[in-house]
């Protein structure tokens, strides 16, 4: 019977989430998928949307519209929602600082150390917009000695891409890393009307990083960078909307482009303020970061002042509606009318400053660890947006309208406090608890650009409005040891997200504010390893109850489509599945599964949670076989990635439906046995699968076709 366990074990095994063990076996640290920097190269994950698929129960899509942001959701709860109005409840942190902001979420990993999501809410060390859980990525510190890599490659639609990193010791008590990197692509996706290429991914950054030890107790880790994020996700099919016998690839006929009008004229033909008036079809987001640790370790506590400074300013002009208009009450055209000021477009300019101070206190006193800490948020953030509509009336140009133009004006003022204690009374059994209290202001100001009511479809939108939240967000978790092979855990959790005036209701001339989101999560599990480490497995079941999502969705009957606020509660309940097993030195075999049964509480009862498939599943394997003759070892891998069907939007349309799908994706890896230069060849969804991942106005969003890059990389 062992040695069929074993077999089966070796069979299903494994989880990139579990092939490199974080130390913390707290219970709060429990119910994480971890991934180093092993992991992300094999599975070929390069940004934060790229762990969609490989977490159980973690869903989600590139926000339509912007390939810079993702929605990510979590047991349920996620948000695809950009403007600043509205944060997600998983947000991504880096080197301890939150964003709370969906566009710039889906990072690129270029000099990454590890990177984990925390499934359901965490412990108090984590505070707003942490109700269905967090992406967090701890980015690499300089070395202490002289070293570094330089990679190179070249893939699908023109892909160009270099990295490089360097540490560089400066003494005994400094230390310095620079990065950098750099890719370029044509976009997957052409445009039949204007004969552009569109759907690129073109991103660039640098990164500065430092750490100083001016003695044996004091440190200090700082870091500043700046990214640029170039790209969009706009509508593509894989047949030619302008000739529907034409497929295999992916096609749009937006009239709207990347060509700017000569001789300093607006782009758009209509009375539009401000520099967005002559953006031109994409999007575009520039990011600055500086983190800073400071760290004083005493004999007993240490102290930490953690600062943090954002600084994001994004363009967008994009076309919601493909080039196809729509009629009255949003009912999309059956033919291409490529209105060069686009179907159903927004133009928006926005610019996010974000800084936030957190002092930390830990400690150990016999069995007992403790942190305390306190930190305050101060974020502001400006949007100039207009959504513009062409109406059919049967001409070439149609009827083009401008719906609103606004300045959307968003500050959050939040401070906080919390204590966390980790109690170890006896050998085999530790208990958690802690809580956080969170005071936090937002104000919205809506200043019409216009205010000229006259206009036809233009529509006035003016106020100001504020809201406050007082949180206590609680959570306590015991864990046992029964044997050398098996941890049992239980816990429970609140978590909260901010309360806020959704996106969509502002660009349909309501300002309705939401309240805070609460949620509760009950977990138990049980995690184990067998046979010296070679097989483990965790086992999570779990049960989660929030209140308000939050959002104003378009719900629709055939007959009556309209806009209406809707506060929905979600209630859900599942179990998750981490194996990892390595039944032979340089083979590594993973496997997780998440189920759940995810459902909104309210306007409509028992409905399907948004991005909540009942079903995720990913299973693959690597393995390290060496050449001696060569001096050199080949490294396949292989991932299988599939999701049930789920829900994507609320309406009457299949757009909104999104079936089940199956992805495969494939690497080889060379290196040489002193891990000097490695060659790979990798490729994302390899057969190509065709499978819808969002859905708005009537259409449905594609995944990304089948991609392939070759890279090279020298490390020295």
């Amino acid at each position: 019977m062992r040695v069929l366990v074993g077999f089966l074990g070796a069979v299903m095994a494994a989880s990139g989430a579990y092939a490199e063990e974080a130390e913390d076996t707290r219970p709060d640290a429990l119910v994480v998928s971890s991934f180093g920097v092993a992991d992300l190269d094999a599975m070929g994950i390069r940004s934060t949307g790229q762990l969609i698929g490989h977490v159980p129960n973690l869903a989600g899509a590139s926000v339509p519209g912007l390939r810079s942001a993702s929605g990510l959701y979590l047991r349920g709860l996620g948000t695809s929602e950009t403007i600043a109005s509205v944060d997600s409840p998983v947000s991504l942190f880096v080197d301890g600082i939150q964003f709370s902001r969906l566009n710039g979420n889906d990072m690129a990993f270029f000099d990454v150390e590890r990177v984990e999501v925390l499934r359901g809410t965490p412990d108090a060390l984590f505070g707003r917009n942490t109700s269905g859980g967090a992406v967090t990525v701890t980015l690499k510190r300089p070395g202490e000695t002289l070293g570094g890599f330089v990679e190179a490659g070249y893939g699908s639609y023109d892909r160009i891409l270099v990295r490089g990193s360097v540490d560089l010791p400066l003494g005994e008590h400094v230390a310095v890393k620079i990065s950098a990197f750099g890719q370029d692509n044509d976009g997957y996706a052409k445009n039949t009307t204007t004969g552009e290429r569109f759907n690129d991914d073109d991103r660039a950054g640098m990164r500065f990083a430092a750490l100083l030890k001016p003695t044996e107790r004091l440190s200090w880790n700082v870091a500043l960078a700046y990214t640029e994020a170039n790209g969009e996700n706009l509508l593509a099919f894989d047949c030619d909307p302008n000739d529907p016998a034409r497929c295999g690839g992916r096609y749009g006929s937006t009239g709207m482009t990347r060509a700017a009008r000569l001789g300093g004229f607006s782009q758009y033909d209509l009375p539009i303020s401000g520099r967005k008036a002559g953006f031109t079809l994409g999007n575009s987001l520039s990011t600055t970061l500086l983190t800073s640790d400071l760290e004083w370790a005493g004999e007993r506590v240490t102290l930490n002042l953690i600062t943090g400074f954002a600084d994001m300013q994004e363009a967008q002009a994009l076309d919601y509606a493909d080039g196809r208009g729509f009629y009255y009450g949003f009912i999309p055209s059956a033919t291409v009318r490529g209105f060069v000021n686009g179907g159903y477009a927004v133009l928006n300019e926005g610019s996010h400053h974000q800084f936030s101070q957190e002092v930390r206190l830990s400690g150990e006193a016999g069995w007992l660890r403790w942190t305390a800490g306190a930190s305050v948020l101060d974020e502001k953030t400006t949007n100039d947006i207009a959504d513009m509509m062409t109406i059919e009336d049967g001409t070439p140009d149609g009827v083009p309208t401008l719906l609103a133009d606004r300045l959307v004006r968003n500050t959050t003022t939040a401070w906080a406090g919390y204590v966390q204690l980790d109690a170890r009374p006896m050998e085999a059994l530790t208990i958690s608890a802690g809580a956080r209290y969170t005071d936090e202001e937002k104000q919205l100001s809506v200043h019409d650009n216009r205010g000229d009511c006259a206009v036809l479809g233009y529509r006035c939108l003016t106020g100001d409005q504020s809201l406050e939240s007082k949180v206590w967000t609680p959570n306590v978790a015991v864990s046992f040891t029964a044997s050398e092979s098996i941890l049992l855990f239980a816990r429970a959790a609140r978590g909260y997200r901010s309360g806020g005036w959704n996106a969509r209701s502002s660009n349909n001339f309501w300002l309705i504010p939401f309240g805070a989101q609460t949620a509760w999560t009950y977990e138990a599990g049980v995690k184990s390893q067998w046979f010296d480490g070679r097989l483990r497995a965790g086992v999570t079941g779990f049960v989660l109850d929030a209140s308000s999502t939050g959002m104003t969705e378009l719900f629709a009957v055939p007959d009556e489509p309209r806009w209406e606020m809707v506060e929905l509660g979600i209630s859900n309940k599942g179990i998750e599945l981490d194996l990892a097993a390595n039944p032979l030195d340089g083979l590594g075999l993973y496997l997780n599964l998440g189920w759940q049964d995810a459902k909104y509480k309210g306007f409509v009862n028992d409905a399907k949670a948004f991005y909540a498939p009942d079903v995720t599943l990913a299973f693959g394997g690597s393995y390290d076989f060496p050449i001696p003759s060569a001096g050199i070892i080949a490294m396949p891998s292989v991932d299988f990635l599939y999701r049930s069907s789920m829900v994507t939007a609320f309406d009457w349309r299949p757009e909104s439906q999104s079936e089940s799908s199956w992805q495969v994706n494939l690497s080889l890896a060379l290196k040489t046995d002193d891990d000097n230069w490695q060659l790979a060849l990798t490729c994302e969804n390899c057969l190509n699968k065709n499978a819808g991942e969002a859905a708005m106005l009537g259409y449905s969003y594609l995944n990304r076709p089948s991609t392939w890059l070759l890279r090279a990389q020298r490390r020295f």
